[in-house]
């Protein structure tokens, strides 16, 4: 089995689980045992200052959006860049973590190679690569640039057209106006 951790997966437009229409995962890990991913294209009305003093009592200077990581019901999880606050290294750029004191620290200067997650998608041993056959995902590698774009709800949007499209056309073979397709 090869692991997908580090990768995107890229929800296929007839997947039926309306917990993953049209989104994009990022595989934190992925083992014999199953998988665990964060939905990064789901923002939530609330931001994660008025998370965090909704439930901590720490300080807090980050307004940016939470996101709905997934249906499974979990902590407050955050994606960075900063190997030293890494709970689970994810790829060489990316790291993920639910420690308490990791927390605190992401949550105390705002910073863009960030982004914090309300609970988390998880798949038992077998049931990803289910789907994967199923053809109910496209993957690619994660880039930062695809984890921490602020553009979110345009994310699946944009992937899909790019792994769709670049399967048959190059994009220097795609008119400007379509109607000349």
């Amino acid at each position: 089995m090869r692991s997908l951790a580090g990768h995107l997966l890229v929800a296929q437009p007839t997947l039926a689980d309306p917990n993953f229409g049209q989104t994009v995962v990022l595989i934190v890990r992925h083992d014999a045992e199953g998988a665990l991913g964060l939905i990064l294209n789901r923002p939530l009305e609330l931001t994660v200052k008025e998370a965090c003093e909704a439930l901590t009592e720490g300080e807090c200077n980050v307004t940016g959006s939470l996101y709905k990581g997934g249906p499974c019901e979990g902590p407050l999880a955050a994606v960075h860049t900063s190997p030293h606050l890494s709970d689970i290294r994810i790829d060489d750029r990316l790291h993920f973590t639910i420690d308490r004191e990791h927390l605190q620290e992401l949550l105390r200067e705002p910073r863009a190679d960030v982004r914090f997650f309300a609970n988390y998608s998880g798949w038992t041993a077998g049931q990803l690569e289910n789907e994967l056959s199923g053809n109910s995902w496209m993957t690619l590698p994660a880039k930062p640039e695809h984890v921490f774009q602020s553009s979110a709800e345009s994310l699946w949007e944009f992937l899909h057209r790019q792994l769709s499209l670049g399967a048959w056309l190059r994009p220097d073979q795609i008119p400007d106006d379509p109607k000349l397709n």
